[in-house]
């Protein structure tokens, strides 16, 4: 292989950019190359994977020869990318990717997948490569209208006006023309389109709250309805560390709170798919639910070690599954819970079935709140962590709410005397007058990010005085450069981890809720300036990371992260929503 040929190894997150059909998704480093893609799912095995092994994991390069980082951005109100490229004579190329996404095509294992690349010479002379070094290529055909590449490799120049097209595709060995390349990258463009045209926003944050909304969407299966956490697996969220991890999953808990985002911005029909792909899933026993899910839904996704990846920068391991499907996590149906009450109070229509899911969601935790669990953050240690309990609280009140005003009385009377005494146990135990703030755990006195949860689900008022204390004490002792981490690793962990702030990045998510916070609490300056710190680290292209390392602003975890846009939907909806009354400066 030519340097030509090879891509920049291991790009950092933040020059990469995602696209999808809503069955899988790829990303797109800055220089113009495919580094990561799973075919035909989100978590099936990868056919181009150099972003977690340089070496062999496999790339697809059709762009300028040289190296050099272009500059990317997405074709108005699509997930279309559009990277551009100068060259030092003051010529310009255009690379354009769709991943094909007709409004038509049914998604399912094994249907006709492709990509479409499009290059465009603006002025100048560009030298071009075609290069094509897939993992495994089975299933898969490439087709280059710039010549035939027997050998998966192509050099050519394209000078001004002139256009090149490249497909990559799945399924399909049907042969390929400019003219349906272009057509398929037409109707793509014009099916994101009909999305946004049909979601109901108001974007004084750049375009910010209308890309989050795409990637949400963009993370959600065509076929039945789920939404993946994050197109990825093992981006580290330490370099060199072992906190690398499969999100190409579907928790219900990040699922539930992207789908309320787009039922609060007028999507009723992906809601609704997503209840009814929920209620399929059901279980009669207890727990109503399993905490995460393939993205088809079919089997546990157990966490497995594969030693045939290097691992992005050489951290390892790589995994694919995850060990959170055998947890207890108590408060992940509050999230349910709070999506299904949302559901309907935006008008979705009422569905027995939806109700009966929320009965046993309320259920299950009038049963099980006095027990410890793994927490929202997926500790081993079984605790009886703060958090979960505000989420079960949440899974009850959300129950008798909608118990209450879709008539259904009598089901509310036990649901309402457990969410009581729920509280009365969380403000005796939960709050620790000597920290100052909500703790992590009953049994253990550290901060918790998690804790913002309280004003955030209305378990406290904004200015019930131990709120806000949580909040100041989180802010000043939690952050570092404004960035809000989770907790103190060796309060929560134990002495053996790695010091606050090297442990692990900040997660966005947990910034997004200060920001949250403080707008509930009518200090809108506060919060503006939180969120900008997030928005940040989405840098133009508007889209969210798991977390940035506070100290070098570079980013970290898994990417597009589910969460963390959900997270940034909410926040900016306080933030308009901040009584102007309460607002404080």
């Amino acid at each position: 292989m030519t340097p030509a040929e090879t891509p920049i190894p291991y790009a950092p997150i933040e020059r990469h950019a995602v696209i999808g059909d809503r069955a899988t998704a790829a990303l797109v480093s800055a220089d113009g190359t495919i580094d990561w893609l799973c075919l035909p799912l989100y978590g099936s095995e990868p056919v181009l994977a150099s972003l977690i092994d340089a070496a062999s994991g496999g790339y697809f390069r059709f762009g300028p020869a040289e190296h050099a980082w272009g500059t990317q951005a997405y074709v108005d109100a699509t997930a279309v990318l559009e990277t551009t490229f100068q060259s030092a004579d003051g010529g310009e190329l255009v690379a354009t990717d769709a991943m094909i996404l007709p409004s038509a095509r049914a998604h399912e294992a094994g249907s006709s997948q492709a990509i479409v690349r499009h290059l465009a010479c603006r002025g100048g002379a560009a030298r071009c490569v075609f290069a094509f070094r897939p993992r495994r290529g089975d299933g898969l055909h490439v087709w280059c209208s710039a010549g035939r590449a027997e050998s998966g490799v192509l050099d050519f120049t394209l000078r001004a006006g002139e256009e090149a097209w490249a497909v990559l595709s799945f399924g399909d060995a049907s042969s390929w023309s400019e003219a349906r390349a272009r057509a398929s990258s037409d109707e793509t463009i014009a099916h994101w389109r009909r999305f946004a045209a049909g979601i109901e926003r108001r974007d004084g944050r750049g375009g910010r709250v209308l890309r989050s909304l795409l990637t949400i969407h963009l993370l959600g299966s065509a076929r039945n309805g789920s939404v993946v956490a994050a197109a990825t697996t093992s981006l580290p969220e330490r370099i060199g560390g072992d906190l690398n991890y499969d999100y190409r999953l579907s928790w219900i808990r990040d699922s539930s709170l992207a789908v309320e985002a787009l039922a609060l911005h007028g999507d009723l029909d992906s809601a609704q798919r997503y209840l009814d792909w929920l209620v399929g899933l059901e279980a009669s026993g207890d727990p109503p639910l399993r905490v995460v899910y393939k993205a088809e839904g079919d089997g546990d996704p157990v966490e497995r070690v594969r030693g045939d990846f290097a691992g992005y920068r050489g951290s390892g391991p790589v995994r694919t599954g995850n060990r959170a499907c055998k947890q207890s996590q108590l408060g992940a149906f509050g999230f349910v819970a709070d999506c299904l009450a949302t559901y309907f109070e935006c008008g979705g229509s009422w569905n027995d079935r939806y109700f009966q899911l929320l009965a046993r969601i309320a259920d299950h935790g009038a049963r099980h709140w006095r027990e410890p669990d793994n927490g929202i953050w997926e500790i081993p240690t079984m605790r009886r962590h703060v958090s979960s309990l505000v989420m079960c609280w949440v899974a009850l009140d959300r129950a008798v709410t909608v118990a209450e005003k879709w008539g259904r009385p009598e089901r509310a009377r036990g649901w309402r005397r457990e969410r009581d005494a729920l509280r009365a146990d969380v403000l005796e135990h939960g709050y620790h007058a000597g920290l100052g703030a909500f703790r992590h755990a009953y049994d253990v006195d550290g901060l918790d990010a998690s804790s913002l949860l309280v004003p955030i689900t209305g378990f406290l008022a904004p200015d019930d005085p131990r709120v806000a204390s949580t909040v100041d004490r989180i802010a000043r002792e939690l952050t570092i450069d404004g960035h809000v981490h989770r907790y103190d690793p060796k309060v929560v962990l134990g002495s053996e981890a790695l010091p606050f702030g090297e442990h692990e990045p900040s997660f966005l998510l947990c910034t997004c809720w200060l920001a949250t916070a403080y707008a509930l609490a009518g200090k809108t300056a506060l919060a503006e300036a939180a969120l900008a710190r997030v928005e940040r680290c989405g840098g133009s292209l508007g889209v969210f990371p798991e977390g940035v390392d506070a100290r070098s602003g570079a980013l970290r975890g898994n990417y597009p992260l589910l969460f963390t846009h959900a997270e940034y939907l909410r926040a900016v909806r306080a933030i308009e929503r901040a009584p102007a009354s309460r607002r404080v400066r």
